[in-house]
C-alpha cells in the first residue's frame, strides 16, 4: 500500500492548527478643540457643554519631542527604540531621545510590527519584508502580486498578518508562499490604514468591506482558514462582527477585547465613538459596548479616531481635542462594568497619528505643529 506524503500547504495547515490550540490553552496572552465626554445612547443631554473637564490640566502638559518634522504613519517599541514609518520610509529613536537613526527609504509605508530580531513592514507595491534592527538585511518574505499598496500588519508567534489592496494574506516570518485569509479588505484608505489589522489566539479581525450601510465594517478569520494561494481568484471574506455606524476608522486589539473608533455625525457635528467587544466570536454575535463619545467642536482635528493604543488599564485614543485616555482595567474596573468613567484629555491639541504605550510612556505621532513624533508620562 503507498503512503501518500502530505504536501507543503497542509503540512502548514496541521502545524497552524497545532499551534492555535497550544495558544488556545495559554489564553489571550498573544495579544498584546473641545469636545463633549457623553457617552450615553442617544441625543448628547448637554450639547451646548463641550469643553472637556479636562482641558486645562491637558494643556499645561508639555510633550517631549523625539523626532520633529516627519509625518508619521505608524510606530512600534521595544524595550530600547521607537521605530516608525513616514513619507520618508524607515526609521528608529532611543526611548530616551537622541538622534534618530535612518533604516530605509522605503516608499509609502503604512504599517509595522517588531519583534526580537527584525521589523516587518509592507512596501507601497504589496510586498512584506523584514529588516535588521540596524537596518541591514533586507528580506523580501512575499513578493509583490496581483496588486495592493502596503497596508496593517500583525505579528504571531511565527508568522506575519498584513493586508495588501483587497487581501488579508499571511506568510512564515522567514518568508514563503503566502496564502489569503480574506479578499474583501477595504480600500477606503486614509492615515488610519496601518491600524487596521488585530489578532487574537485563534483569529484576525480587519476592516471589510460592508454589506449593510456605513463605510466599512469589522470582519473576523480564523487564523487557520488558509482558503487559498494567492493570486487563485478568492473572493471570499471573514464572518462580519460589526457595522459601521458611521465609518471605522481604526481597531486595536487587547488580550481577547476588539477595540475600534467609529465616526459618525449628529446631524450638526461629526462624532467619535469608541467602542469595544469583550469577546469577539465567529460563531456567536458579537455584544459592542460604547466606551466614549465625543462631539467636535470648530477646531476638530481631521484624525480623529485614528489611532488606538491600550495597556491593559488605559484605552487611549486620538480625539478632536487631542489624545484621550478612557479606563478600561484594573482593580477598579470590572469588564462588566464598562464603561468605568469618562473620557480624559491627557494631550491637548495633538492631532494623533499613530499611538504606542508601555509601563511610563505614550508615544505618538502628532500633526500638529510643530509635527514630529513625541512622547508624555503617564
Amino acid at each position: 500500500m503507498t503512503r501518500r506524503v502530505p504536501s507543503m500547504h497542509e503540512a502548514r495547515r496541521v502545524l497552524r492548527r497545532t499551534r492555535l490550540v497550544v495558544a488556545s490553552v495559554a489564553g489571550a496572552a498573544l495579544l498584546s478643540q473641545a469636545c463633549s465626554s457623553y457617552f450615553g445612547s442617544g441625543p448628547d443631554p448637554s450639547r451646548d457643554g463641550r469643553v472637556d473637564a479636562g482641558l486645562a490640566g491637558a494643556a499645561s502638559v508639555v510633550p517631549t519631542s523625539l523626532v520633529s518634522g516627519v509625518s508619521v504613519s505608524d510606530l512600534a517599541i521595544d524595550a530600547d527604540s521607537v521605530y516608525f514609518t513616514s513619507n520618508q520610509g524607515l526609521a528608529k529613536v532611543q526611548k530616551s531621545g537622541g538622534n534618530p537613526v535612518p533604516l530605509g527609504g522605503f516608499s509609502q509605508l503604512n504599517g509595522l510590527v517588531v519583534d526580537a530580531h527584525a521589523i516587518y513592514a509592507v512596501n507601497n507595491n504589496g510586498s512584506l519584508f523584514s529588516v535588521h534592527k540596524d537596518g541591514s538585511g533586507t528580506t523580501t518574505l512575499s513578493s509583490a502580486m496581483c496588486g495592493g499598496v502596503s497596508g496593517a500588519v500583525a505579528l504571531a508567534a511565527t508568522e506575519v498578518f498584513f493586508t495588501t489592496g483587497p487581501y488579508l494574506r499571511t506568510t512564515t516570518v522567514s518568508g514563503g508562499t503566502p496564502f489569503d485569509l480574506a479578499a474583501n479588505v477595504w480600500e477606503g484608505g486614509g492615515p488610519a490604514a496601518a491600524a487596521r489589522l488585530a489578532l487574537d489566539a485563534q483569529n484576525a479581525y480587519y476592516l471589510g468591506n460592508p454589506s449593510t450601510g456605513g463605510q466599512g465594517a469589522l470582519y473576523g478569520v480564523s487564523q487557520a482558514s488558509l482558503v487559498g494561494a494567492s493570486c487563485t481568484g478568492l473572493t471570499g471574506s471573514g464572518t462580519q462582527i460589526a457595522v459601521a455606524k458611521g465609518s471605522i476608522a481604526a481597531l486595536a486589539g487587547d488580550g481577547t477585547r476588539l477595540y475600534f473608533s467609529d465616526v459618525t455625525s449628529n446631524g450638526l457635528s461629526p462624532v467619535l465613538v469608541v467602542s469595544v467587544i469583550l469577546a469577539p466570536s465567529l460563531t456567536t454575535r458579537s455584544t459592542v459596548t460604547d466606551l466614549a463619545k465625543l462631539t467636535a467642536d470648530s477646531n476638530n482635528s481631521p484624525n480623529a479616531g485614528n489611532a488606538l493604543a491600550s495597556d491593559g488599564t488605559y484605552l487611549y485614543f486620538g480625539g478632536f481635542s487631542g489624545i484621550y485616555r478612557v479606563l478600561v482595567g484594573g482593580p477598579t474596573c470590572s469588564s462588566t462594568a464598562l464603561p468605568c468613567g469618562t473620557p480624559e484629555l491627557v494631550v491637548a491639541n495633538a492631532a494623533a497619528t499613530a499611538l504606542a504605550v508601555d509601563d511610563g510612556f505614550l508615544y505618538y505621532g502628532d500633526q500638529n505643529g510643530p509635527s514630529g513624533l513625541k512622547k508624555i508620562a503617564k
